[in-house]
């Protein structure tokens, strides 16, 4: 399938009016044959197109206004992106069917478009389906993004911020405050978030919150100390935000629902592929409170 090229791609688009999924990824396509997709694939439900870094605004600005029935949108790499365009809907409490825009997402898929700018999450107002949500490696976001973002779209589960390492506590804040059917987080590899914030998302969302990933989060250490560090006490202190972990689940007891805590390669480990002998104290602790540690 690498081989097909724009003409093929064309091809297709005039010919199989009726499609509902397509999946073009890693073709050496060019906006040429993805303006045909938005022009003629007016029936499409679902498009992945992953590393179709050829492509810019000016094909994909067509398909997110003509493909209207789309609920599952990928556009992973497409590194020419700068901004998001849903078509003509304005008013997010009210969408006319007549409207023009793929306002029907439900999974939007956007993970290493690095031009993507903060300006981005007013757009996404009118997105009342959407439910996950990947900016993985959309390395220009920062915190203006993720606040705008949790003011907009409140709704979201799933929301993957891996790499966006501008971000700050700000984030983690405006989630927890807003966001209050959130399931699924993964901040790794966000090096500017601290203890404070993540214990205080834990303790807001512990009624929805199931899985959360900090993992290679360098500046998290997960060591115990010795002596009592409580829930409210001293999460500003370097060290001990394994016991603060520890402690907020245990707050909430069976209400709480994490079901995944992703630590690997935080500070008191070395090895992401290796048992954490280094602290057994908080390995303790999370076995009394029924997790079980799986290495991948």
């Amino acid at each position: 399938l690498r081989r097909i090229s724009d003409e093929g791609l064309i091809a297709v688009c005039r010919s199989c009016h009726k499609l509902r999924v397509l999946e073009i990824s890693n073709l050496p396509i060019t906006d040429e044959s993805s303006l045909e997709i938005g022009q003629n694939l007016k029936k499409l439900e679902a498009l992945y197109m992953r590393d179709n870094y050829q492509l810019t605004n000016r094909s994909i600005d067509l398909i997110t206004e003509k493909c209207s029935k789309l609920t599952q949108l990928t556009l992973w790499g497409c590194i020419r992106m700068s901004h998001l365009s849903l078509g003509s809907v304005n008013n997010p409490t009210f969408i006319s069917p007549l409207a023009s825009g793929c306002y029907k997402l439900v999974l939007l898929n956007l993970w290493g478009c690095h031009n993507l700018v903060d300006e981005s999450a007013a757009t996404m107002g009118v997105l009342q389906n959407l439910r996950s949500l990947i900016v993985s490696e959309c390395h220009r976001l920062t915190d203006a993004f993720v606040i705008n973002l949790a003011s907009k779209v409140p709704h979201i589960h799933h929301l993957y911020l891996r790499y966006v390492r501008r971000i700050t506590d700000a984030s983690v804040e405006a989630i927890a405050n807003n966001m209050h059917q959130i399931s699924s987080l993964d901040f790794s590899f966000c090096t500017k978030i601290t203890p404070s914030s993540l214990v205080h998302l834990l303790d807001a969302r512990h009624q929805t919150l199931s899985e959360l990933r900090v993992f290679s989060c360098h500046q998290l250490d997960t060591t115990i100390p010795r002596g009592e560090h409580h829930l409210r006490g001293q999460a500003h202190r370097d060290g001990g935000v394994g016991q603060l972990f520890l402690d907020v689940i245990r707050l909430h007891g069976k209400e709480h629902c994490l079901s995944v805590l992703d630590v690997r390669e935080c500070k008191s480990q070395s090895r992401w592929d290796a048992p954490r002998d280094e602290d057994r104290q908080f390995i303790t602790g999370m076995t009394s409170l029924n997790f079980q540690q799986k290495i991948p």
